[in-house]
């Protein structure tokens, strides 16, 4: 399993300008991403603004991660990043440093 980090962002030209509209664009992208968390796809989700944020999953495949993703577009677009454990990507950085500098 290896663990992905989804970053969100609403897509403005997607949502509709009513205020009305937009409540409940909120309460269903809201209500999507607590049924994610306690079905346990996402382990954690992340505001780090009004319109995004961050979410946390752990999956078999990079195509999981898209298909969790998915399902909030149109009004929301995503990065999926794969998360590397510190000490293999540790491990990898130094091994690509040292062939540079002929060690």
């Amino acid at each position: 399993m290896s663990k992905y980090v989804l970053r969100w962002k609403a897509n403005l030209p997607a949502w509709p300008t009513d205020p009305a509209a937009v409540l409940s664009v909120w309460e269903g992208a809201i209500g999507g991403g607590n049924h994610m968390v306690s079905n346990g796809t996402f382990s954690e989700i992340y505001w780090t603004s009004n319109i995004e944020g961050a979410a946390m999953m752990e999956a078999a495949s990079i195509e999981a991660a898209l298909g969790a993703a998915a399902m909030f577009f149109p009004f929301f677009i995503n990065e999926i990043h794969e998360a590397i454990p510190w000490e293999r990507g540790a491990a990898a950085v130094l091994a690509s440093a040292k062939a540079v500098a002929g060690q």
